[in-house]
């Protein structure tokens, strides 16, 4: 991966204490920081979203087995192949074309872009928490997945920088470049 961007530490080793990017939590104590990265690898946003797979998918922990989980979990799997079906019909990133597989559909993401105030709920966040009956999610995440462009969670993670900050973040190599050498 050639753009800086989009890298992400990935826990391969030890218990994860806490993300990396916390800095609130880390600059107690650095030193600490620096040890939980040893326990990292370095991966893209595609390839991290790709190694952590089983935890996109794990059932949901200490939960009483009873009829209406029981329901909800049935739901809640077609809501996901539902929209799984429709990844796979797009079929590629539409900014790179990176193409999506059944091994990596959780490494694509349904963005508004353009169509950002139209929106009424994001596509995972709906599978996630909404509750209804199937037939109604059905409709609403249609609606929702037609005023959307398919994107890998590289393109993702650049196009949503960019809607919200509007620029490219400068490295800081280039800011020292203007703060030093630009006379």
């Amino acid at each position: 991966m050639k753009d800086p961007d989009v890298l992400q530490a990935d826990h391969i080793t030890g218990d994860k204490r806490k993300e990396l990017s916390n800095y609130s939590y880390w600059a107690i104590d650095p030193k600490k920081q620096m040890e939980e990265f040893k326990k990292t690898r370095c991966l893209c946003r595609f390839c991290h979203n790709v190694s952590t797979r089983k935890q996109f998918f794990k059932p949901r922990v200490n939960r009483l087995d009873t009829k209406k989980s029981r329901r909800e979990d049935r739901v809640k799997a077609l809501k996901m192949k539902f929209v799984l079906q429709e990844k796979l019909r797009r079929g590629s990133c539409a900014l790179c074309q990176k193409k999506v597989t059944t091994g990596t559909s959780n490494c694509f993401i349904f963005d508004h872009g353009e169509n950002y105030k139209k929106k009424k709920t994001s596509v995972s966040n709906y599978i996630a928490t909404n509750k209804c009956g199937f037939p109604k999610a059905k409709l609403i995440l249609e609606r929702e997945m037609n005023l959307c462009r398919l994107l890998c969670s590289n393109c993702d993670w650049k196009a949503t920088r960019k809607e919200l900050w509007g620029h490219k973040q400068k490295k800081p190599w280039e800011e020292e470049q203007v703060t030093f050498y630009n006379f």
